[in-house]
């Protein structure tokens, strides 16, 4: 069974996804944005649903510390907002959930195949070098490698 993370400072919100994921057969766990990375370390969790605005932190800023540690994990953004990938240049972001979402679309979304991001993901780039730790600038969108140490970026 796959274990989903929740990150959203509103637990009216946190409820309903919860429901709703339960049904359709994932464990969940409920986190806030001061513990989600702790949690999802101690937890195993296979993916993350993140709220966008939140009090201290943005979801988009916890998704790309849990994607740069475990690249595997499936890294979705909430937000009652319209937004699209596009929005987010350099993300590391998997899919969007607009909500108030449906139990249909909830079940679409967690059901995409990672592959059918690949487009996306092939666009974005490190904000950093995984290696000396040198900032990446934006100007080098097609780099492969750091110019500052030579090690291949990992995405």
């Amino acid at each position: 069974m796959d274990t989903v993370l929740l990150v959203n400072d509103c637990k009216f919100e946190n409820l309903i996804m919860r429901d709703m994921l339960v049904n359709l057969g994932y464990e969940v766990i409920i986190s806030n944005e001061f513990n989600a990375i702790s949690d999802f370390r101690e937890l195993n969790c296979n993916s993350i649903i993140a709220n966008f605005i939140m009090k201290e932190k943005t979801g988009d800023k916890i998704l790309q510390q849990i994607k740069y540690m475990y690249p595997e994990t499936k890294c979705v953004l909430s937000s009652s907002n319209d937004m699209r990938l596009e929005d987010f240049e350099s993300s590391v972001i998997d899919g969007f959930i607009h909500t108030p979402v449906t139990k249909e679309k909830l079940k679409k979304i967690m059901l995409k195949d990672a592959q059918s991001f690949s487009e996306h993901k092939s666009k974005r780039i490190p904000s950093f070098c995984t290696y000396c730790g040198e900032k990446v600038e934006h100007s080098e969108k097609q780099a492969i490698y750091c110019k500052y140490c030579g090690e291949k970026y990992k995405f």
